[in-house]
C-alpha cells in the first residue's frame, strides 16, 4: 500500500537524523561543567601552601586578558551545548509525529471519501437489483395465489400465500393486495431493512360490487361455524368466499350441504341438473363425461358422498369422494319415489341406504353405498306404504317387502288384494276375504269371497273395498275404524 511505504521512509529519515546527532555529540569534548552566571561566581581554590609575598606585580597585557575571557566564554558555551541539543531532538520528534498523524488523518479522510464513493456507486447500482428482487417476489406470490385458487377455488389472503413463498430476502410491504383476478400489487416495501421505491403490479380501484358482477354464484362459508350461505352476510370478514363461474343459464342453485359444503347443484334451460365443486370450480367427477347428475335426498338432507350419474340415458351410482362407480349404467330411473312435480333436482331415497330403481324391465331396490340389490328386480309395479313396499310381479301376484328386503305373508294367502298399513292388509284365503296385519293375524273376517278387486276408498273413520263377482255384480265391503265392525252391501257397478 502507498501509505505504508511513506511511513517506512519517514521512519528511516528519523533514524538517520538521530544517528547524525549522536555522532555530533561524540565529537564534543566531554567536560564536567557548571553554568556560571558571571565571572564572580568562579571559585578560586586556596593554595594550602603558604603564600609568598610578591612585592612587584606585573600587569598582564590587555591582549592576554581578552584571550582568557574568550576562552572562558567558550567553556561556558560548551557547557550549554547539551541542553540545546536535547531540545532540538524533542522538536524534531514532535514535528515527525505531527507529520505522521497528519498523514494518517489524510489517509483516513481519503479512505472515508472512497468508501462513500463506493457506497454511492453501489447504491446507484442497487436500484436494478431491488427492482429484480421485488419483481421476482411478486411473481412468486402470483404463482402461489394461482396454485391456492386452483386447489381451494377461493381468492387467498396475502398472509395465506406469503407463508407459502420461500425467498432469500426478507420483504415487508406497507401496501400489499391480491385482487379477485389473482393479480398482485406491492408498494412501499422494505428489503432486508432497506427501504425501496420499487413496486410490483398495478393498483386497482374497483368497487366490490363491480368485481362481484363477474361471478355467477358466490358461496360464503363461516370460518368458525363452517355454516354456508348463498346470501352475502353482513360481517363478511368472518367468511371464506368461493366464487364460481357458470356460463350457461342456471336455476335454483342449491348447496349440497349447509355445513362446510363441497358442491352446489342447479338445473339449466333443459332441466338438466349440474353439480360443481365449490373449491375447484369444476364439475363433479371431472373429467368424467356425463349427461346429468343428481344428488340423493333423505330426511331433509342431501347425501354428500353418493350421487346418481346419467350417461346416454342410463343411470348408475357413484361415490363423489373416491370417484368409484358402484353400479353399472343400467337403470332408466332411480327416482321412482319422486314426490314433487317439476324438474328432477334430486333423488328421494327410501331410507338412509336404499333406492327404488327401474332397470327397464322390472322394479327392485339397491343399496346405494354398496351397489348391491336388496329386493330382486322381478316386479312390474310398486306401491310405497309406510316402510313397506307392495309389489306386483308378472303374474299379477302381489308381494309385501320391507326396505331391508324381507318378504311378509309369503305363500300364506291365496291372494293379497291391497295394503292400507301394516295393521290392515286385505287378503283372500281359501274361504273368505279378511283384514289381517303384517304378521298374518286376522283383524276382521268379511265372510264373503270375491275374486275381482276393483278399488279401495279410505276415509277418516272407515275403509271401503269394492269387488265384482263372476256374474258382474258389484259389492262394497266397509270396515268402521271406530266400531271395528264391517258390513257387505251390493252396489251398482
Amino acid at each position: 500500500m502507498g501509505s505504508n511505504d511513506d511511513i517506512e521512509k519517514i521512519e528511516e529519515q528519523i533514524e538517520q537524523l538521530l544517528n547524525e546527532e549522536e555522532k555530533e555529540q561524540e565529537e564534543v569534548p566531554k567536560h564536567t561543567t557548571k553554568k556560571l552566571k558571571s565571572i564572580e561566581d568562579i571559585e578560586i581554590k586556596e593554595d594550602k601552601e603558604p603564600t609568598k609575598r610578591i612585592d612587584i606585580v606585573e600587569e598582564e597585557p590587555q591582549e592576554e586578558i581578552e584571550k582568557e575571557e574568550t576562552s572562558l566564554k567558550d567553556e561556558l558555551t560548551t557547557d550549554e551545548f547539551k541542553p540545546n541539543k536535547n531540545k532540538k531532538k524533542i522538536i524534531i520528534i514532535s514535528i515527525v509525529v505531527s507529520i505522521i498523524l497528519l498523514i494518517f488523518l489524510i489517509i483516513l479522510i481519503i479512505s472515508i471519501k472512497q468508501s462513500k464513493k463506493e457506497e454511492k456507486e453501489n447504491s446507484s447500482s442497487l436500484s436494478p437489483t431491488q427492482e429484480e428482487i421485488i419483481y421476482n417476489y411478486g411473481n412468486k406470490l402470483k404463482e402461489k395465489a394461482k396454485e391456492y385458487y386452483n386447489k381451494n377455488n377461493k381468492v387467498p389472503t396475502f398472509d395465506e400465500i406469503n407463508k407459502l413463498v420461500k425467498y432469500d430476502y426478507k420483504i415487508e410491504c406497507e401496501e400489499k393486495y391480491i385482487y379477485d383476478d389473482l393479480s398482485i400489487y406491492l408498494n412501499k416495501c422494505i428489503i432486508d431493512n432497506v427501504k425501496t421505491k420499487k413496486s410490483y403490479g398495478t393498483k386497482q380501484d374497483l368497487q366490490e360490487e363491480e368485481q362481484e358482477d363477474k361471478y355467477n354464484v358466490i358461496v360464503y362459508i363461516n370460518k368458525n361455524t363452517k355454516k354456508s350461505t348463498l346470501e352475502k352476510p353482513n360481517n363478511i370478514d368472518n367468511y371464506d368466499i368461493y366464487k364460481l363461474f357458470i356460463e350457461e343459464p342456471y336455476y335454483e342453485v342449491t348447496l349440497l350441504t349447509e355445513n362446510d359444503p363441497e358442491y352446489i347443484f342447479y338445473y339449466d334451460d333443459k332441466e338438466t341438473v349440474h353439480m360443481i365443486n365449490i373449491k375447484t370450480n369444476k364439475k363433479a367427477l371431472d373429467p368424467l363425461n356425463y349427461n346429468a347428475i343428481l344428488p340423493i335426498f333423505y330426511e331433509n338432507n342431501f347425501n354428500k358422498e353418493i350421487v346418481a350419474v346419467n350417461i346416454n340415458g342410463k343411470w348408475a351410482i357413484y361415490n363423489l369422494k373416491n370417484r368409484e362407480r358402484l353400479t353399472n349404467h343400467k337403470y332408466i330411473s332411480l327416482n321412482l319415489n319422486q314426490i314433487v312435480n317439476g324438474p328432477e333436482l334430486y333423488i328421494n331415497s327410501l331410507d338412509d341406504k336404499t333406492l327404488l330403481a327401474d332397470d327397464g324391465t322390472h322394479i327392485g331396490t339397491i343399496n346405494y353405498y354398496s351397489g348391491k340389490e336388496i329386493i330382486p328386480f322381478k316386479f312390474k309395479t310398486m306401491k310405497i306404504i309406510n316402510n313397506y313396499l307392495l309389489l306386483t310381479d308378472d303374474s299379477n301376484t302381489k308381494h309385501i317387502y320391507d326396505y331391508e328386503g324381507k318378504e311378509y305373508l309369503k305363500n300364506k294367502y291365496e291372494k293379497i288384494y291391497t295394503m292400507i298399513s301394516s295393521k290392515y292388509i286385505l287378503v283372500n284365503d281359501e274361504t273368505s276375504i279378511k283384514l289381517v296385519n303384517i304378521t298374518g293375524k286376522t283383524v276382521y273376517d268379511f265372510d264373503v269371497k270375491y275374486n275381482n278387486f276393483i278399488e279401495e276408498i279410505i276415509n277418516d273413520n272407515e275403509m271401503v273395498f269394492k269387488f265384482k263377482d263372476e256374474q258382474d255384480k258389484c259389492f262394497q265391503l266397509k270396515y268402521n275404524l271406530n266400531t271395528k265392525m264391517g258390513i257387505v252391501t251390493e252396489i251398482e257397478c
